[in-house]
Parts: structure tokens; C-alpha cells; sequence
């Protein structure tokens, strides 16, 4: 849905290449702050009631669906962390980069300190 967003915002087009869609939307992710100033496709939507009753604010069409009614501020902010490595791994000098980030596969217990059960 978020790159549904971004071509509805014209951030992104069809004569991209899908490198530089996947580019965009690590950045807008990376610049992004649904916590205090959430988005929606709808622009007479008043995102700010939205605010008050969830951490994050993603809105549909209708003004009537949350999609980050689940995503607290922490995975947000993990999700931040994340396209802001993702984006340093493919703006390196490495040329293996594109296949660290999306071919090799990072065990659960390998990305986390600690793991709860």
C-alpha cells in the first residue's frame, strides 16, 4: 500500500526501474514520521483525531482504515532503522550489496541480542 502512496503522491512513476521504486520507498520510510505526522490517501482526512488513538497513522481512501493500527512507535522506528541500513548497504562501494541485502538469508536468532518466548 505505501507504494500505492507514493505514486498517488507522484514520488514514483512507471517509468522507473523497480531498483529505483525499491530506492524511493526506503527513503520516504527512512525520512518518514507516522508517529506525529501520520499520512492518508485522503487529503480532507484530519489525520491528527487519528493521532490521538494510535501510535502510527497509515489512512486508506475512505479515511475509515488504519493499515499501522498494529505498528507501535518501536517496530516504526525499527522499520526506519532498517531502510536507513538498506540504503547505506546499497550506496556502498561493495558490489556484493545488492545480493547481502535481498539474496542472503539472516537467521531470526542472528538479528536480535535477545529473543523472548
Amino acid at each position: 500500500m505505501f507504494v500505492g502512496y507514493l505514486a498517488h503522491k507522484n514520488k514514483i512513476n512507471n517509468m522507473m526501474s523497480s531498483y529505483q521504486i525499491m530506492r524511493i520507498v526506503f527513503v520516504s520510510l527512512m525520512q518518514a514520521d507516522w508517529c506525529s505526522n501520520g499520512i492518508s490517501f485522503s487529503a480532507e482526512t484530519n489525520v491528527k483525531d487519528w493521532q490521538l488513538q494510535f501510535d502510527t497513522v497509515f489512512l486508506d481512501y475512505t479515511g475509515q482504515l488504519n493499515f499501522t493500527a498494529d505498528v507501535s512507535r518501536f517496530t516504526f522506528a525499527r522499520v526506519k532503522f532498517e531502510s536507513r541500513l538498506a540504503l547505506e548497504i546499497l550506496n556502498s562501494s561493495n558490489v556484493a550489496g545488492f545480493q547481502s541485502l535481498f539474496i542472503t538469508k539472516v537467521p531470526f536468532l542472528m538479528n536480535f541480542d535477545n529473543v523472548l518466548q
